[in-house]
Formats: structure tokens, sequence, C-alpha cells
């Protein structure tokens, strides 16, 4: 769509030294500090604003780097947002792995060679990283970014939702209870990862709100 975008390839995620060598909130978890510390280290190198898209467990990191450094962050679109809907990590984890294998059967089914390949990713990574993976869920099961929206509408920064109507793990009425006047929010067809099966309608959208908001 014209749009130049650049992509953090996260790393040293279970280093404290690199977790706390930014200012991020120490009250999240090591992972998600120093996934914002990444953000953060790509928004000092750029001599203007970015704005900000993140997906699922993403947006506690977009959300931690924009309240470290909301100069440097023009507007952030949160698709199926993690850490705004209460949880545990047995219903999290569950809801997880139920979405997981029915979306795995629909792109099957469907011939969907997106899908095919997301899935195929999602496995190597599974495969070679499990601990990471597991305590990644422990935490997100706790993590809250209420807190870090309602901050961001104070500073008058643009943040908007984007679920998915049949979003399992993350379900839009449950976002939509717990959010109510925060930020707007915008339904899509689809489920939880529907972004990397139909990129073209997600991308559509998000570029559209990133005019527009």
């Amino acid at each position: 769509l014209g749009s130049e975008v650049l992509v953090v390839d996260y790393g040293h995620l279970d280093d404290p030294e690199t977790a706390a060598s930014c200012s991020v909130d120490s009250s999240f978890p090591i992972t998600e500090r120093a996934r914002a510390c990444a953000i953060l280290e790509l928004l000092n190198l750029q001599d203007t604003k970015l704005h900000i898209v993140a997906h699922s467990q993403g947006a506690i990191a977009a959300m931690l780097s924009m309240d470290s450094n909301p100069e440097k962050v023009d507007k952030i679109v949160l698709v199926a947002p993690a850490g705004i809907i209460p949880s545990t990590f047995p219903k999290l984890a569950l809801n997880f792995i139920t979405s997981f294998f029915k979306q795995f059967l629909r792109v099957s089914r469907n011939n969907n060679q997106r899908g095919a390949h997301y899935f195929s990713e999602v496995g190597h990574y599974i495969g070679g990283n499990p601990m990471q993976l597991w305590r990644d869920a422990y935490w997100l099961a706790s993590a809250d970014i209420t807190s870090l929206l309602l901050k961001a509408k104070s500073r008058q920064k643009s943040v908007v939702i984007v679920s998915s109507k049949e979003d399992q793990v993350f379900p839009i009425d449950k976002i939509s209870e717990q959010i109510k006047s925060i930020c707007p929010i915008y339904a899509l067809a689809g489920s939880h990862d529907e972004l990397f099966f139909n990129p073209k309608a997600f991308a559509t959208c998000i570029n559209d709100l990133l005019k527009n908001e």
C-alpha cells in the first residue's frame, strides 16, 4: 500500500541487562521489557515519529515503548491485543491451544497458502523455544496494559484496537467490556491470527486508520 514497514527481530529476551538498559516499567515481565527496549532502540534510530502496529502479545511491548518515549511514537494500532482481558494461565493456555488447532484445520481445508506458511513458522518457533513459549504464556495471563492505554489517552496519543469477530483467545466483546471509552475498537471478520491469513483486509484497514484516526 506504499508504506515503508520496519520489523523488529527480537533477541536476548532473557537477558536482564537488556531489559534494564532502557526506561521501561519494571513491573512488567522481563521478556516484555526486553521487547519494548528493542522497539525503543529502533525508534531512537529514526529522525521522525513512527506508527506502531502490534499483534497479540506485541501489544504489551508497543504500549511500553510509547509510555517510555511518547515523543517518538505517532499512532498505535493494536491487533487482537493481549493484556486487556483478565485471565489465568490455564484458561489462557486452553484458549490459545483451542484457537490454534481450529485455525489450523480451517487453513488446511481452505488451502490458504499464507496460513500454511504461518503455521510452519509457528511450528519452528515452538520447537525451538518451548520454555520461552510457556514463560510468555504464564506472564501474559496476568499482564495488564489498561493503565498504559489510559496514560496514552491523557497524553492525547492515538491508540486504536482492531479485533477479529471470531477471536477465541481475546474475544472482542470482552475487550469492549474492559476498554469502554478508552480507545476506539474496530472489528474485522476472522479469528485471532487472521492478520496472517488475510493480510490484505487487515493491512487496508490499518492503513486507513493510521491516515484518518
